[in-house]
């Protein structure tokens, strides 16, 4: 063993013991900054997806994409992995246009706008910072950031010809004209729908794709018009397919931190930058119906339940609202009836087709008020009541031997409790089922809100009562009408089995089979 001078053998291992810390420190920052590196250069190489809606979003081959996520949920990041992909030409999932590409990035505004308060004129552009992180070093033009980025044309060179563009909606419509891209996302919602559409005419040369990515801040203002998207998702599937990113799928971020933040919010405010939900100015009246507790599969409950069937009848739209109540007291909405300008004899002829299938001669028929009494005009003259028409159109469809069941026995519906307390009880007591086939019933109740106060001096003077706005509440009336035939949630918890499809078919087999063992003869 080596001494140093001067030094007892006890204090040399010391330092010794020592030193090989220091070097293990120093080998381990060495390794850590190699791995940084690898992954810059890697990039989009390197990305593994973290959630199964990302690796569906990834995976999902429709023309174009909506991902509705909070802040922080991943989505600018997914964006910019996707255009990297369609930049680099080679997809994991899909088959994509070879490369050269020309592709468009936009966002409220272009790069140079952007300063960070403070950092003189470094950028802070969420879109061009990420796509710099995803890009890999080896396929960036010249082999750098410096020499791939033209800060002055806005656009980012790849080594392959690709280029990606940036655009901001602060440049108006008509910079969105005139070029023919094979690819285009844009980041945050544009408030001119105009350059949506714009954009989305430069993808037709070559049949290209596109992709928005927002949180919809808009909505907390009352505006913003990407909930059309939400909307017609299904009616536009083969054109464009909606993912929801949430926050919390986040695990790079200190959960309990966003929590800390989010709990300063309004609820409406934390929905939309937690969950990506549209806000609902004046409040949702329905704001204890949550999906992952009350949505149920599609469902044809027996006959030998008590079925009810609502009705509120218009010539702009006439809805119908069939409903179940199981032997435990749940509710069951199986079924909507949602037509518009149609005469009442087509809307007797439909539901009296549906009554005959499933075989309910015993429904209770219950119908709006409002629709018994006859019909004033401008000449003086009265018009028949819906109820009326209604009945005529049965009377006609007996007569000719279509209706096994005489079910037009309509009563006046209970039009009480107009914001719907009995709903809300119900659904606090976990005791709704609404069958996933009802979408007409969950766009409506998404839009039943409270009209808003105006914040003015005149409109703070006389308060505006607490009601709903009378828009887009037809199903929503209906389901007033029918909670308004039952009794009051019971107090106790609601009895603990499994509730499915599965489990009544099950059951009802059960005492089939019993009763004709009963019958049986030995």
């Amino acid at each position: 063993m080596t001494f140093l001078p001067g030094m007892t053998p006890v204090e040399n291992t010391g330092a010794a013991q020592r030193a090989r810390e220091r070097a293990l420190l120093e080998r381990r920052a060495a390794a850590r900054i190699e791995a940084e590196r690898r992954i810059l250069e890697a990039g989009v190489r390197r990305f593994q997806p973290i959630t199964r809606e990302q690796q569906r979003f990834l995976e999902c081959d429709s023309m174009g994409r909506v991902v509705l996520g909070g802040n922080r949920s991943g989505k600018t990041y997914l964006g910019a992995v996707e255009t990297v992909y369609r930049l680099l030409g080679e997809h994991p999932h899909l088959k994509v246009h070879r490369a050269p590409v020309k592709v468009w990035a936009c966002s409220q505004d272009l790069p140079r706008a952007v300063r960070a308060k403070g950092q003189g004129d470094v950028e802070v552009h969420r879109q061009l910072e990420t796509l710099k992180q995803m890009i890999p070093v080896d396929a960036m033009r010249g082999g750098s950031w410096a020499t791939a980025y033209s800060p002055t044309e806005q656009t980012v060179r790849l080594a392959n010809g690709s280029v990606c563009q940036f655009k901001g909606y602060s440049q108006g419509p008509l910079q969105f004209e005139s070029q023919a891209l094979h690819f285009c996302w844009f980041d945050e919602e544009p408030e001119d729908k105009t350059i949506f559409t714009s954009a989305l005419m430069r993808l037709a040369d070559h049949g290209g794709s596109w992709i928005l990515t927002a949180t919809p801040v808009l909505s907390l203002l009352g505006k913003g018009w990407i909930e059309e998207l939400w909307d017609q998702r299904e009616e536009r599937k083969d054109e464009y397919e909606v993912f929801q990113f949430f926050t919390e799928d986040n695990s790079t971020l200190n959960q309990e931190a966003v929590d800390r933040i989010l709990a300063g919010y309004t609820e409406e405010e934390r929905l939309v930058r937690s969950r990506g939900m549209f806000a609902r100015i004046g409040g949702r009246i329905l704001a204890e119906y949550d999906p992952r507790k009350h949505d149920a599969p599609d469902f044809i409950p027996p006959a030998s339940w008590r079925h009810i069937l609502i009705i509120d009848p218009g010539w702009t739209r006439c809805a119908g609202l069939f409903a179940a109540i199981d032997p435990d007291g749940y509710v069951w909405l199986y079924y909507e009836h949602y037509v518009e300008k149609r005469r009442p004899d087509f809307h007797v002829a439909v539901l009296n087709e549906y009554i005959k299938a499933l075989g309910l001669e015993d429904i209770e028929l219950h119908i709006d008020p409002a629709n018994f009494a006859d019909k004033n005009t401008t000449t003086g003259h009265t018009s028949p009541s819906d109820v009326k028409e209604m009945r005529e159109a049965f009377d006609a469809l007996e007569e000719k031997g279509l209706t096994p069941f005489k079910w037009f026995r309509p009563s006046k519906a209970i039009n009480a409790d107009p914001l719907a307390y009995r709903v809300k009880r119900y659904l606090q007591a976990d005791r709704v089922r609404v069958c996933k086939r009802l979408k007409h019933w969950r766009w409506e109740q998404e839009r039943w809100t409270m009209v808003q106060d105006r914040d003015t001096p005149a409109a703070r003077e006389r308060e505006v009562p607490e009601r709903p706005k009378k828009r887009d509440d037809h199903l929503m009336a209906c389901t007033r009408y029918l909670f308004n035939l039952l009794p009051d949630a019971l107090p106790e918890p609601a009895p603990r089995r499994e509730r499915t499809p599965e489990t009544f078919v099950r059951e009802h087999l059960e005492k089939r089979i019993e009763r004709l063992q009963k019958t049986r003869k030995f």
